[in-house]
């Protein structure tokens, strides 16, 4: 009795497994067929005069939109004063240090079709330079990190923009001082090895601020991807809230420097226009 029951069992199970791979196919049979007709009925209405009329009509618009995204790699150059810190190394032999500054950054941008702008820097970094003297040297480098900056388009289309901007940032810099170490001949263990190192650093972290005017223009766009490439450049300043002093071996060291009194930008935005701009209308 209990073998027949679970015989019949299984049979409702199977013919149950059957009825709804049955009911399955056939709900993928009618949407196969739905998507079909649905696929047909908007091919035809794109063909038709008023689809091509929307379509021309929307691709015109598209055309003239002024919002897009970028990415951003420029190059800087930017004042830097050390004359009072060359004043202070030539007593000891060193040349000066000069300015100004070159510098690179990556960054992304982005402006809305009322013309606000928005720069998102990643970095803006020099190359360093040295100077030596009877073999020790003395180092100098900046950088400004994540600066967010905010504009408004006076001159706004779709390929020619002038913007005032301002904007925050940190900045970060680095002094450092090199001499090779002088070595004990009759050193006992690792704790009389060096009788005497000279060499220091020290970093001053800020925050910065910025403003000037920008400028930029599209040298290249495709319509059909609706991605170009712009040319950008801006001129203003670029300074900190306090002063380059740096914390080395337990002394605040003024060092005098002033970097950013002015900056000069150029470089390239590889944009891309928004697809579904409600504002693109007249």
């Amino acid at each position: 009795m209990r073998t027949l029951l679970i015989l019949a069992a299984l049979s409702g199970l199977s013919l149950s497994s059957r009825a709804q791979r049955t009911v399955g196919d056939s709900i993928q049979y009618w949407q196969n067929l739905s998507a079909g007709l649905e696929g047909r009925a908007v091919q035809a209405a794109r063909q038709s005069d008023s689809g091509r009329l929307i379509a021309s009509r929307l691709d015109e618009l598209q055309a003239r939109n002024k919002s897009y995204v970028a990415f951003m790699i420029f190059g800087e150059a930017a004042a830097a004063d050390y004359s009072k810190l060359n004043a202070a190394i030539a007593q000891d032999g060193f040349s000066s240090f000069n300015g100004p500054l070159w510098r690179f950054g990556l960054g992304l941008s982005r402006k809305t079709y009322s013309g606000v702008m928005f720069d998102l820097n990643y970095f803006i970094a020099d190359f360093g330079q040295t100077r030596k003297a009877n073999g020790n040297s003395i180092s100098t480098e900046v950088a400004d990190f994540l600066s967010f900056q905010v504009g408004y388009a006076v001159v706004n289309s779709s390929r020619f923009d002038i913007y005032p901007y301002a904007g925050l940032s940190l900045r970060g810099s680095r002094l450092s001082y090199s001499a090779p170490a002088t070595v004990n001949p009759s050193f006992r263990s690792i704790a009389s090895l060096i009788q005497n190192d000279q060499s220091t650093s020290g970093k001053s972290y800020h925050l910065g601020y910025s403003a000037g005017i920008g400028m930029e223009y599209a040298i290249a766009y495709n319509a059909k991807s609706r991605r170009g490439t712009m040319l950008f450049a801006k001129f203003g300043t670029d300074g900190i809230f306090g002063s380059e002093n740096y914390h080395m071996s337990g002394v605040t060291y003024d060092s005098g420097i002033k970097y950013g009194a002015w900056i000069a930008e150029l470089g390239f935005k590889f944009f891309g226009r928004d697809r579904d701009d409600h504002g693109d209308r007249d």
